[in-house]
């Protein structure tokens, strides 16, 4: 449905590429009368721990460790819990346009995105459902349950929430995503590949826990493949699920200014 923008990032860092999403978010935002829609794709230039708006640092990771092994921090535009951005291809979508997403409803526009990004998937050879939110309990041991626990110290991908997207029961893609008055930002990631001790021990969580949560793309297929395939299949299922046509531009200078300028506000 209608002409989609398609940025296509290389590698940044974290502050930037949480920057550059707000950026986008407030450019949709300030013009309602001109519908938008950009799908951008990016990676991060070093393994980085990001935490939703909402989260204290101390309690969602192990501070210690991340400064003593040089993993920067960044705070998420978003909600949500900590993700740890690293083997990964993370995408965002921004829009302002009532047409594609009709309603305001936070769960129906996850509900479309999941459509557009399960067609992606299936098309790089990977069997996907949709979460309908009850997994959580599933694979969440007793030992966690704790609402404190639950609420601030339970990594992204070990908790599917409705509509993201597991793979053979496991969490493949966590997402999150903010809404202003007219326009909204949903972003996630996609796991390439995951370094579990690493994981754990930024989030202060459990190996084995998290190994039976989490699934990636390296695990579920039985060949190789490039990031650019992965990155074709995402597009052609955005493609295919909302009948758009995506045409790529690169950021210009002046969004990438602007971007640079808000960066330092999402460091911690």
């Amino acid at each position: 449905m209608g002409i989609w923008r398609l940025i296509i990032d290389p590698r940044r860092e974290g502050g930037l590429n949480m920057a550059i999403d707000q950026r986008l978010l407030l450019a949709a935002e300030r013009e309602p009368f001109r519908p938008q829609t950009v799908l951008r794709l990016y990676k991060w230039s070093v393994p980085t721990l990001s935490l939703g708006y909402a989260q204290k640092p101390e309690e969602a990771a192990d501070l210690d460790f991340c400064r003593r092994q040089g993993v920067p921090l960044v705070r998420r535009p978003t909600g949500g819990r900590a993700v740890l951005h690293d083997m990964e291809l993370t995408y965002a979508v921004i829009s302002n346009d009532s047409q594609t997403f009709p309603t305001k409803s936070n769960l129906e526009t996850y509900r479309q995105i999941a459509g557009a990004l399960r067609m992606g998937l299936e098309r790089i050879g990977l069997p996907i459902a949709l979460s309908n939110g009850s997994e959580r309990l599933k694979i969440i041991p007793p030992t966690h349950m704790e609402h404190n626990y639950l609420r601030t110290r339970v990594p992204c991908f070990t908790s599917p929430a409705r509509y993201e997207l597991l793979c053979r029961g496991k969490k493949i893609m966590g997402s999150a995503q903010r809404r202003l008055r007219h326009a909204f930002l949903q972003h996630g990631s996609l796991l390439l590949d995951c370094n579990l001790d690493l994981l754990a021990a930024v989030t202060r969580s459990d190996k084995e826990f998290l190994q039976s949560s989490i699934t990636t793309v390296r695990q579920q297929r039985t060949e190789a493949i490039s990031e650019e395939d992965v990155a074709g299949g995402l597009c052609s299922g955005f493609t295919a699920y909302f009948s758009a046509t995506l045409a790529e531009a690169s950021l210009s200078e002046a969004e990438l200014d602007s971007a640079q300028e808000l960066a330092g506000s999402f460091r911690l």
